[in-house]
Formats: structure tokens, sequence, C-alpha cells
């Protein structure tokens, strides 16, 4: 009920810029369900247009969430109050940090809840969202587009980042998670959520620590026998474990263990954002690959060669083209020689000779996916590019990821591929690593089967 709330309470709600309830409430006044959802701040009569109520038991509804975006020295009277009125669920905001850094508070208010039946979330959490019914409770002023994937973090920065990302995109989310630092309900329990969740078919986890690692893998083997599950997590370095072990008052992982027991469960494990974003929006696509065997098309031979080189870097093989798509990509290409993988396309080729060159490919039973290195050359700089090469696309239920090679900078090129649907990447290395992860995820299924 916290995740799917018919009624919310943001206590502390506040049109002053700047301070934490201004923040939720903006979220809120974003979202589709303010009707639903009640300021409580006795120094406002009304926030906005919207009445504002001075407590928790003036609020003329039954509350299943209310979110705490006021001073941490509140909390424990807060709690009490709550108690009294029976509210099952609380979700507490950053605050102040001698207080939320304390671990014996942090246990305090946990226990309190606990006795209370309260479902605690947080502290310091930067919110939920629940796009299918318009819910914003959370730092982020805009509502996310609904989607499949479940996004689970926490830190509340790369959250942030990730949604960035989706929304330039075309990313939506069943639901997005921010879990703070998991005084009472844990990271495996929200795990939990997202397996049974019937609106979720992608799970993407964050993880800065493991405060209850046996609970977590536990719930991940169990997540991941249902749905994908992509996991980022920071660490590897001396540097990065000790500044971990610091802030989170947590032990220090042996990232050699941790990756062991993620391929055991078979996660697929991120090292960087960029790489866990670029992943995120492959999967989402719903095309699968059978094996891993990858076709390559690219302008030039210096794209064709950065995409071989990513290719081994990662373990994948390039697929071995059947006599006739040889004698098709020949034909296409002019090639008197005939026709390699990957295949070097010359840099004044139009938009239907890749369309051409794609569809050779999809049909080939020897190929399992492609990637497609377009250079922004005046030929390729076209909407009838976008426009082609997704129509051959939507032809097949293999992965087609396009390389708008243009890393340096957002373009409208790579925005119009996204809009029609083909995931579009800055780099060859990129593209190559989300098909990897792709093909892996295959690999890894088959073998529980």
């Amino acid at each position: 009920s916290a995740f799917n709330p018919k009624a919310v309470a943001v206590v502390g709600a506040s049109d002053r810029p700047g301070s934490r309830g201004s923040f939720v409430w903006s979220g809120v006044m974003n979202g589709r369900r303010v009707h639903e959802a009640y300021p409580v701040n006795p120094k406002y009569k009304y926030i906005g247009v919207t009445s504002c109520w001075p407590s928790l038991s003036e609020v003329p509804a039954k509350i299943d969430l209310a979110v705490f975006a006021t001073p941490s020295s509140k909390i424990e009277g807060l709690l009490k109050e709550c108690k009294k009125l029976a509210i099952p669920n609380v979700l507490i905001t950053p605050g102040d940090e001698e207080l939320t850094a304390d671990r014996r508070w942090r246990e305090r208010i946990a226990q309190m809840a606990r006795e209370a039946g309260i479902r605690l979330i947080g502290p310091d959490s930067m919110g939920i969202m629940r796009p299918s019914i318009g819910l914003n409770v959370s730092y982020w002023p805009h509502l996310a587009q609904t989607g499949s994937i479940g996004l689970l973090c926490q830190s509340g920065a790369v959250t942030a980042a990730v949604l960035e990302y989706a929304d330039r995109s075309g990313i939506g989310f069943s639901t997005v998670i921010s879990s703070g630092l998991e005084s009472e309900v844990s990271l495996a329990e929200m795990i939990d959520f997202l397996v049974a969740d019937p609106q979720t078919e992608i799970i993407a986890l964050h993880v800065e620590a493991l405060r209850h690692p046996r609970g977590f893998f536990s719930s991940l083997k169990n997540a991941v026998r249902q749905k994908p599950v992509i996991v980022l997590k920071a660490g590897r370095g001396t540097n990065a474990r000790r500044l971990a072990c610091a802030r989170l008052a947590t032990a220090a992982s042996d990232e050699a263990v941790f990756d062991a027991a993620i391929a055991r469960v078979g996660a697929i494990r991120c090292d960087t954002l960029e790489e866990f974003v670029t992943t995120l929006e492959v999967f989402n696509t719903g095309k699968n690959p059978r094996q891993g065997r990858l076709a390559m098309l690219g302008t030039g031979l210096g794209f064709a060669l950065l995409t071989a080189d990513a290719a081994d870097a990662e373990g994948i093989d390039f697929a071995n083209f059947s006599a006739a798509t040889e004698k098709t990509l020949s034909k296409i290409c002019s090639a008197n020689l005939g026709a390699t993988n990957p295949l070097a396309i010359a840099a004044d080729a139009d938009a239907e000779f890749f369309a051409q060159a794609l569809t050779a490919c999809l049909n080939d039973d020897n190929v399992d996916g492609v990637v497609i290195t377009l250079s922004p050359t005046a030929a390729n700089a076209t909407p009838r590019t976008t426009q082609l090469l997704a129509n051959a696309a939507k032809t097949s239920f293999k992965p087609v990821i396009v390389c708008w090679a243009a890393p340096f900078a957002e373009s409208l090129m790579r925005s119009s591929f996204k809009r029609n649907g083909l995931p579009c990447l800055a780099t060859p290395q990129l593209a190559v690593r989300a098909f990897a992860n792709l093909a892996r995820y295959e690999s890894l299924k088959k073998q529980r089967l």
C-alpha cells in the first residue's frame, strides 16, 4: 500500500522555495492525483489553491502513506501521531544529518515504527513514483513516463540522472523508489514488491552498500527467475569502498565475491552509469537474441574496426553470413570481393543502402542481433534514415541497436531514432556492451532452464 496508496499526506508541505516540503509538494502538484494528496503544515491555510491541514488528525481521509518532509527532530512525535491514526506507511525524506547519520537514532525510530505496526521507508529517501496512477511524492519535479521498468536506487542523485536520461530516451517506469537508509523496510523487501508487481517487467537496481546481504541475494535470486535484473554497483576500488564504509556505516564488500554472487543468481552487473542506462534502453525494447552472434553495419572501415575491438573485449562473436546474405550484401554494396562482417559501407551511402543491408542481416538465421554505427555525415543525417531503419527493424524479433557516433553532444538524430523505437547510443563500445549484456542474460536464462 505504500507504493500503491489511495491517499497521501505530505507533512511539512510548503511553497517556500528551497524547503524540503516545497520539493515534495511540487512533485505532487506535477502528478495527476492532487485531489488525493493532502498537504499538512500548521503555518498555512492554503498552498497555492489547495487547502492545507494543520495536523494529520484533521486530514479528511484515511491516509495510506505519510511523507515526512520536516526537521528530523519532529519525526518521533509524528510517528506517535501516525500510530494513533493507524497510518500504515511512512516515508522519511532527507533531514538533519546529525540525526539521520546517527545509527542509534535510526534504530530508535525503526523500533518505534515496528511497535506501531508502521512500515517505514528511509530516512533519507528521495521519494517514490508510480506513474500509472499519477503518483509523485519525491524530490523530482516531473512525473516519469509510464513503462515497464521498476527502478530502485540507494542514491537519490543516481536516480535523478537515470530519470533525466529516460526522459530523453522515451523510457518509462512502473515504479521509482529511492530506498534511503533502509532503517525498517529493506532493499530485499522492495525487490520483492517489484517481482510481485504485474506492471514491472524489468528490475533496475543501484546499490551503494548491502546492509542485509543474505536477504538481498535471496530476493535477487527469486527476482531473476522471473524478470531481467540489471544492477549498477560502484566500489571496485579501495577508495570507493573506504568512502562507502565511512558514510554508510556498513562493512566493506569483497567485489570478487559480489561479482560471483551476481553471476550465480543470473543478474547483469554494470560498472558505469552510462552502461546502466544504455543497457536499460536496449532491454526496454523487449527484443532478445537467441544467441550472441552479432552483425555490424557501419559507415567506413574506421567504425568497423572500433566495433570489432569492442566485440573482442566483450567476448562477442561476429555472425558468419550465409551464402545468400553475402550475395545480397555484395550486390547492395557493389562489393566485388564479397561482404564481410563487420560490414563497412561507403561514407556517401544513403538511407536505402543501410535499410536494405539491415533487412538482409535480420533475415539471416546466423544473425542474432545487429549494431548499426552511423557517422553524422550529410548522407545519413536525414529523417529518411531514421524512418527506413526503424521500418526495417520492426519486421524482426531480433534486437537492433543504432550508434549515432556523435558522443560529445545530444543530437536531434539520436532523439529521432529513440522516438521511432530504436535504441540509439553514443559510441560503438556502449552499443556492443549493451548487446553483450542482453546476450549474457539470455544465456543465463537458458542455463537456469
